[in-house]
């Protein structure tokens, strides 16, 4: 029996699965650090193509079993797992024998080539993460182009404020997840250095001394990626804050994601009884099994879900990498189980925000209404008046005198939108 299943029997045996794209990614490992062990003449040809081989079968197969994601802090039941798989179809289809410590495992250990993979999967995953963030991006800026001119009213506390328009809040939600975007480049950044080949605590004993830099050759011909080896390996098995780092970017994605989502749930609110600012088209689904005809703003409320949760999981990662003291962190199962779970999150946020654009148009006519027939548009009275009187002027307002109020002071409403769309314009 192998090394996993005799101990998965002291492991936590619940449906929380490590992903398999960490897998499929320890496999390519053991295939490149097989090769680079050939090429430092470590191993014999016949033995590097035999596993080299054997990975390249298991990929083909996408074999991977499932390995669950509580058990040793170090990642040892993952490592060994796929070398006794790799061991395994040497044997199956190759009838060759391996041994899966001696060569498999061969100038690495589980200390190295588990926090090692941890970065290099969530960094294979940036531009799928980076380029939906972005797309969601240049819509916002898109639409707050076409909707700069549509006016609506401002609120503050929930409570009438002075126009804004459709435009201008787009504009600040596109300057927002742009800055977004931006902090999560950056957390990206700190991933690229790996322990490879730091073995067991860091020393890098038992592997090659020239393994680290012939490795990481390699793996970045394999990846056209621009992975860098550490100086001191050591600092990737102790700490995961790298990680952790990125996941709070991408909570702080998640966060400002509800916050608009939100925003838009409030607009469509109504028709009747709400804001009723925006409509939705293309709605294929009902929003309600027993009220027909009902539209709900669902993939917004999925959205706030998932982010909700995505938020939480930054948390996780912050506690977890507390534990484990000394040379080696005790959280790597958990960080992989939890970080691409955050990522996948906020790409579906992305995806799924970027649509609602797509889907939803402005309710022009009543939006603009409302913006210039509301008592606090009379603040602009304070050009001419001071603050307690148009404070009276305001209070004493009411839908049926309003018109009444325009006429006595002389306010021109095309003169008011024309003057806020002035100002509006110089913030573009």
């Amino acid at each position: 029996m192998d090394y996993y299943n005799i101990a998965k029997k002291y492991y936590l045996e619940t449906n929380h699965y490590i992903d398999e794209r960490f897998l499929k990614n320890i496999v390519i490992y053991k295939m490149i650090a097989s090769k680079t062990n050939f090429e430092l003449k470590l191993i014999d040809e016949n033995k590097y193509k035999v596993i080299e081989n054997s990975c390249k079968k298991i990929l083909e197969n996408s074999d991977y079993e499932k390995i669950l994601a509580f058990q040793t802090g170090s990642g040892t039941g993952i490592n060994m797992k796929i070398n006794d798989l790799i061991v395994k179809y040497a044997k199956k289809y190759y009838n060759f024998e391996l041994n899966p410590n001696d060569d498999v495992n061969k100038s690495q250990s589980s200390n190295d080539v588990i926090p090692s993979i941890l970065r290099i999967t969530l960094y294979l995953e940036k531009d799928r993460l980076l380029n939906n963030i972005q797309n969601l991006i240049k819509n916002l800026e898109k639409y707050s182009k076409k909707y700069k001119h549509y006016l609506k009213p401002g609120r503050t506390h929930l409570r009438d404020a002075l126009p804004v328009t459709f435009g201008l809040e787009l504009f600040s939600y596109y300057l927002k997840l742009d800055e977004d975007y931006k902090n999560i480049l950056y957390s990206f950044e700190n991933l690229k250095e790996l322990p490879v080949g730091g073995t067991a605590v860091g020393t890098g004993i038992l592997s090659h001394e020239n393994f680290k830099n012939l490795f990481i050759k390699n793996l970045n011909s394999f990846y056209n990626s621009d992975f860098v080896m550490m100086r001191d390996p050591g600092k990737k098995m102790k700490f995961v804050s790298d990680i952790t780092f990125l996941l709070n970017s991408i909570s702080n994605f998640c966060l400002d994601i509800i916050k608009i989502s939100n925003d838009f749930r409030l607009m469509f609110s109504g028709p009747f009884s709400g804001i009723n600012e925006i409509y939705l088209k293309n709605i294929e689904i009902e929003g309600s099994s027993i009220m027909p005809g009902k539209i709900n703003p669902v993939n917004l409320e999925s959205i706030i879900l998932g982010c909700t949760f995505a938020r939480n999981l930054s948390r996780i990662s912050e506690d977890s990498s507390l534990i484990g003291e000394f040379e080696l962190s005790m959280s790597f199962p958990l960080q992989m189980y939890i970080s691409i779970q955050a990522l996948d999150i906020a790409v579906e946020s992305a995806i799924k925000l970027n649509k609602f654009l797509d889907s939803f148009v402005p309710n022009k006519k009543r939006s603009e209404y409302i913006a210039i027939h509301n008592p606090e548009i009379f603040t602009i009275l304070r050009e001419k008046l001071p603050y307690k009187d148009v404070s009276k002027i305001i209070k004493n307002i009411n839908e049926e005198n309003i018109h009444q109020i325009f006429k006595k002071y002389k306010i021109n409403e095309k003169e008011i939108k024309r003057k806020i769309l002035d100002l509006i314009d110089k913030i573009y």
